[in-house]
């Protein structure tokens, strides 16, 4: 290298954290930049699939997350499906050695990546208000006017994020996608008290009706549940209204009755899940939709959720982010990448990322159309059971890490070598 690579960061979530984390540890320069005053993860709890385990596991982060899990293990197996009325099983997913997963608080998950991260990587309060391209610089302007000087800037500032605002000028904002959740996290002795079965609680559990759907999963080494009720509708205060109205964030408070009148009519052991929950809040669900077609322009990426934000419906959007996180530290991290090529880099990430995570993406809506019965099969307990087959597949086993790898590898090394000019 001609000279030490400066890694701007923006945003210290789950991802932007793991990135840094990767990067840091194998002598990268790089910093995160982080506007909320501490680290934080509103209170939910988060399944991680096969893939997101492996990408944890690559970047070096699994066994301070498995230690934080209360777990100690991967344990977290496929979904159970029933009908939300009677109960009745519509499709056991397989589970087969290799469908390793971990349910925990996405706090927990954060503070296991935040406790190893190296001091000074991560700093609080820093909220940008001003990106620019000056010469061979990307410079950063923060709301406390201080400025930051990077050579590569990687946006993992998610959902609402300002570096994908500076891309694309505002011309990719995330679009209402018509469903809200409920979200509780209860302790599962009072499911229990509630009349509800140890067998009832202890792997992921989806209750399915027509425009509904309700997830149940453990955490905390199950003595926690946390609870999602997902209902599609046409009502949903519109995007425009939500940024504009008092930093609604997308989340609010609601009255428990509220929740229940959407369930009406669902079986009993759905009846005193939604009577567990105590303060329980309901998100309004958004998506990049369309997607995007790059998540790259000259020396800027973006991560996470500020390049794919999805639905929630196949457990993934995590997951996407890490994978994301793990291609760049291995691209990053080459011998043979320097600040004048570094372009390329990004360019390979970009030829291999957008596919995968966009394919998740759309993947992830049509799942929700499945659980609800407007899947191609229909909306009957065979075919729901019919297009429930190998719907996680494509997300766990269906791609190679590796493979992936050297597949970015192989661009990177052809861009060097189609270069008129000296890259290395």
């Amino acid at each position: 290298m001609s000279r030490q690579t400066q890694i701007a960061i923006l945003g210290g979530g789950i991802c932007g954290q793991a990135l840094a984390y990767a990067l840091s540890t194998k002598g990268m320069s790089v910093r995160v930049f982080e506007q909320a005053a501490s680290s934080q993860e509103i209170g939910a709890g988060i399944g991680l699939g096969a893939n997101a385990c492996l990408a944890l596991e690559r970047l070096g982060l699994l066994d301070s997350v498995v230690s934080k899990s209360d777990e100690g293990r991967l344990t977290l197996r496929s979904f159970e499906f029933v009908t939300g009325d009677t109960h009745e099983l519509i499709y056991d997913y397989p589970t087969s050695e290799t469908d390793f997963g971990l349910g925990m608080h996405r706090a927990a998950l954060l503070d296991a990546i935040t406790s190893v991260l190296p001091p000074g990587v991560l700093t609080f309060n820093k909220r940008c208000i001003s990106i620019a391209r000056e010469q061979d610089n990307i410079i950063l302007g923060f709301a406390d006017d201080t400025t930051y000087a990077a050579d590569v800037l990687l946006g993992c500032d998610g959902i609402k994020s300002a570096t994908r605002e500076f891309l694309l000028s505002g011309s990719a904002k995330p679009a209402n996608t018509k469903y809200v959740a409920y979200r509780g996290l209860v302790p599962s002795q009072r499911l229990l008290d509630q009349g509800l079965l140890t067998s009832d609680l202890s792997r992921p559990r989806m209750y399915c009706e027509q425009d509904k759907h309700l997830i149940t999963f453990p955490v905390k080494g199950g003595s926690m549940t946390n609870i999602v009720a997902f209902a599609k509708r046409a009502n949903v205060v519109p995007f425009e209204r939500v940024i504009s109205s008092a930093r609604n964030n997308w989340v609010e408070s609601v009255e428990l009755s509220t929740v229940q009148r959407d369930y009406e009519g669902w079986g009993t052991k759905v009846q005193a899940i939604l009577q567990s929950i105590e303060n329980p809040t309901k998100w309004t669900l958004h998506a990049l939709d369309p997607p995007l077609s790059s998540f790259v322009s000259g020396r800027i990426a973006l991560v996470g959720d500020a390049a794919h934000a999805m639905l929630p419906h196949l457990g993934a959007g995590a997951g996407q982010g890490l994978e994301d996180a793990l291609l760049l530290t291995q691209l990053l991290t080459r011998p043979d990448v320097s600040v004048e090529n570094v372009e390329f880099v990004l360019r390979a990430y970009d030829a291999i990322r957008v596919p995968r995570a966009n394919g998740v993406l759309e993947g992830s809506a049509r799942a929700g159309d499945i659980y609800e019965g407007r899947g191609p099969s229909g909306p009957t307990v065979n075919g729901i059971r019919q297009d429930l087959e190998g719907i996680w597949d494509p997300v766990w086993h269906g791609y190679d890490l590796e493979e992936a790898y050297q597949r970015a590898a192989h661009m990177f090394l052809e861009s060097l070598r189609c270069s008129p000019h000296d890259r290395t």
